[in-house]
């Protein structure tokens, strides 16, 4: 349970707010730091601009080579538009990933909700957990995020980007309580 104070500027008054504490059955999800956002938008401008930057280097080699033809004009202009098309929509589609991309850690296992349009839930119950591993590419480290990655035996899940100290402390708590599991086992 969380309790938050907001005391408005020039008001002696508080307005005290609680979330709900969590009904029998019901577990509290964890939303992903808001600065993912910005991580998802760079790579996915990166990758749509190496594209388009591919698209016209194969132009240009072709054209130089002579293999340049009726169609590879039409076809490069096709993939170019698409590229700018997909990163024209990143922001809208990102928003929707955010706020549909979540994770809770449980007593006994790690559940992650992932998806705006095909949503999946995945449980992961402490004992299936061999090993925990932490990501952090360059976009990562400059934002002070990091993933955090579960094995099991048949595949790894990710958490996409936690706080750094976060993360450390999630591996941390994850890890012991895999520890406890195997031994429980």
């Amino acid at each position: 349970m969380h309790d938050a104070m907001h005391t408005v500027a020039g008001d002696d008054s508080t307005d005290t707010t609680m979330e709900s504490a969590p009904s029998e059955g019901e577990r509290p999800w964890t939303s992903l730091p808001a600065s993912v956002k910005r991580v998802w938008l760079l790579r996915s401008a990166i990758r749509d601009c190496s594209g388009a930057l591919g698209c016209g280097i194969v132009a240009l080699i072709s054209h130089l080579a002579g293999w340049w033809t009726f169609w590879h004009g039409p076809v490069l202009m096709v993939a170019v538009v698409m590229l700018m098309a997909d990163l024209a929509t990143q922001p809208l589609r990102i928003r929707y990933a955010y706020a549909f991309n979540r994770y809770s850690i449980g007593p006994h296992d790690v559940m992650l909700h992932k998806g705006w349009l095909l949503r999946t839930t995945t449980t992961i119950p402490y004992n299936r957990i061999q090993h925990v591993t932490t990501k952090q590419g360059p976009l990562l480290r400059r934002f002070s995020l990091t993933a955090v990655e579960l094995h099991t035996a048949v595949d790894e899940h990710e958490i996409a980007a936690l706080d750094d100290d976060c993360a450390t402390s999630i591996v941390n708590q994850i890890s012991m309580r895999v520890l406890t599991s195997k031994d429980d086992v």
